[in-house]
């Protein structure tokens, strides 16, 4: 009689591997609120104090006043982690100073934080009061490392400004180091900041 053939072994085929995919980047919205200035190297006040002297500037986007109650401002490695609150006005800005009310000294802050910011690059998230992601600022390059702050020179202390609150804020382009010539507020030491708290910045689009 013939010789049965065996049936031939069914290997399974593996199962696809799924891939999450990642956090959408959130474009500003009318009435949105935005991070637009950013002072991480601190101020010219001779010292420790200057280089501790670092503010953040939030916009507001849109024409009616908006609640910040519950809002949060935090780095991805949590430091810092800033709990908002009070409001912003319509077109406004909303200026976070750390530690005291000196650091920007003729401006009063909105808001008192602490925590510092790393010289060498933060990525920013600001969430809104019901934990919705409204902006990035700042991202990993390939290798998965924070990349160094898009602008802002650490030597004239002038601040890292975003041109247009319109486009997202983690990306360069979107993004420059103040002009020298566009200021607005005195540091701790009565020097002109090479920012603009406050106010417009200097190569903002509206």
């Amino acid at each position: 009689s013939p010789t049965p053939t065996p049936s031939p072994t069914l290997t399974p085929s593996p199962a696809p591997s799924l891939i999450p995919s990642p956090n959408p980047i959130p474009t500003p919205e009318p009435g949105n609120v935005v991070i637009n200035e950013i002072a991480w190297m601190g101020t010219a006040v001779p010292g420790i104090a200057g280089s501790n002297d670092e503010w953040i500037e939030l916009y507001n986007t849109g024409s009616q006043t908006l609640d910040l109650t519950g809002w949060i401002l935090k780095a991805a490695d949590r430091t810092p982690e800033i709990k908002l609150s009070g409001s912003i006005g319509p077109y406004g800005f909303y200026l976070l100073e750390r530690t005291d009310d000196y650091v920007v000294s003729d401006i009063k802050a909105d808001h008192i934080y602490t925590g510092a910011l790393e010289n060498g690059g933060e990525i920013l998230h600001l969430y809104d009061g019901q934990n919705n992601l409204k902006d990035i600022v700042g991202h990993n390059d390939d290798s998965g490392q924070v990349v160094m702050w898009y602008f802002g020179h650490i030597a004239s202390k002038s601040t890292m400004e975003r041109i247009n609150p319109a486009n997202p804020g983690n990306t360069a382009s979107n993004w420059q180091t103040n002009n020298g010539i566009t200021k607005n507020g005195f540091d701790a030491g009565n020097n002109f900041i090479n920012g603009t708290p406050g106010r417009k910045n200097s190569g903002q689009i509206d």
